[in-house]
């Protein structure tokens, strides 16, 4: 009866920990280093205004020169 009782309480351990287990897909990729983002970028803007909310601006063009 021991051995049974034993078998029972080991079972949903066993169960659980390998149901909590973390794989090796769900790791996140390893970070080459950092990118390099220097030049001219331009797009959309979008953004929030307080009492208006979210707003694309009318397609309104932002234009950004990042230099280091």
């Amino acid at each position: 009866m021991k051995r049974v009782f034993i078998i029972l309480l080991l079972f949903p351990a066993a169960l659980l920990c390998g149901c909590t287990a973390v794989s090796l897909q769900d790791q996140p990729a390893p970070v080459a280093g950092t990118p390099d983002m220097v030049g001219n970028w331009s797009g959309t803007m979008v953004g929030y205004e307080k009492g208006t909310g979210y707003t694309d601006y009318s397609g309104a063009m932002m234009c950004m020169n990042v230099t280091g």
